[in-house]
């Protein structure tokens, strides 16, 4: 059976960490007893945790009974002719592990398959204990400059999908305010279709000279309403007709409905009919609540709604 003996831990205060990381796990796989000894007394392997396998023999159970490997130390040298077997079975099972051959100076013309093989560094078996800390330190340096690079990279891609979904989000709140907008601009459209230019065309059907400010009254009004309405980017009421509209005005105004008959040229009765659909439609059930206190309690553009149809009007009785 393969033999696997651990380091003995260092107490952390007397250890001189290479690196400010979690401690890394070192594996050094070797059957030449001598230098197997020669890396427990080097000062190189004392911080880290360190497994030594020292045969052969039942290599894959050994490496089973090992939770992760961060560097491993191949003794090529050590492994004779069954080196690229022993190699490729550790390689397979610890893909992640950076792997450091150790060679005689007679093996140097194996170095190009040891890399074919895995291997990313190689040293030589004669180099001292200080050589291997440097050599092994450069290699968890890079290990963990490869780690912080692709911890950048998951963050870039976060940050990419977040931009991606910002600009989605400003994307659709671009093209609400652009209906917003085009909302706004249809119903003051409408609304001056329908109350005001009325008012116009009653004004311009009067006798020169005897023009009455009622109706000059009522569309500085109007205009009042719509002009403060811009600011209110409020929802109105879609289901008031043209006339509707109008009386709903007045109403607000305080017109009572014998005022806003004569000022409309139609039947009181009329006036009343339109005073009830603009309640039902406003949901207003209770007759103890008076409709000018509520178009009151609105906001400009809450009273005057869109219009369902700015052509449309009550018979006159």
């Amino acid at each position: 059976m393969a033999e696997i003996e651990p380091e003995p831990r260092v107490p952390r205060a007397e250890r001189v960490s290479m690196i400010d990381t979690k401690e890394p796990h070192i594996l050094v796989l070797t059957t030449d007893g001598h230098y197997a000894q020669q890396m427990r007394e080097g000062i190189s392997l004392q911080p880290f945790g360190t497994t030594f396998i020292t045969r052969i023999e039942g290599l894959e159970t050994a490496l089973q009974r090992l939770r992760r490997i961060d560097i491993a130390l191949v003794d090529i040298a050590s492994l004779g002719g069954d080196w690229p077997r022993l190699l490729r079975q550790t390689v397979t099972m610890f893909q992640q592990a950076s792997y450091l051959a150790v060679i005689e100076a007679d093996q140097y013309r194996l170095v190009e398959d040891l890399f074919a093989y895995g291997v990313v560094d190689y040293i030589d078996k004669n180099a001292t204990a200080k050589m291997i800390q440097m050599r092994v330190g450069n290699m968890l340096r890079l290990r963990q400059l490869e780690q912080e690079n692709q911890t950048l990279r998951a963050e870039q891609r976060d940050k990419s999908r977040e931009m991606v979904e910002l600009q989605r989000v400003m994307a659709t709140m671009e093209r609400s305010a652009e209906r917003a907008t085009k909302e706004v601009e249809y119903r003051i459209f409408t609304q001056i279709r329908s109350l005001v230019m009325p008012l116009f065309e009653e004004i311009a059907g009067q006798t020169y000279g005897r023009v009455s400010e009622e109706p000059l009254n009522a569309l500085r009004k109007y205009v009042n309403d719509l002009a403060s309405g811009l600011a209110s980017h409020l929802q109105g009421n879609s289901s008031l007709s043209a006339q509707e509209l109008r009386v709903a005005l007045m109403v607000k105004n305080g017109m009572t409905s014998e005022e806003i008959a004569a000022h409309l040229h139609v039947s009181p009765e009329t006036i009343k009919t339109h005073r009830r659909n603009i309640r039902r439609k406003f949901g207003l059930t209770s007759s103890s609540q008076k409709l000018s206190m509520y178009l009151q309690s609105l906001r400009p553009l809450d009273t005057l709604g869109t219009g369902r149809d700015t052509t449309e009007s009550t018979p006159e009785v």
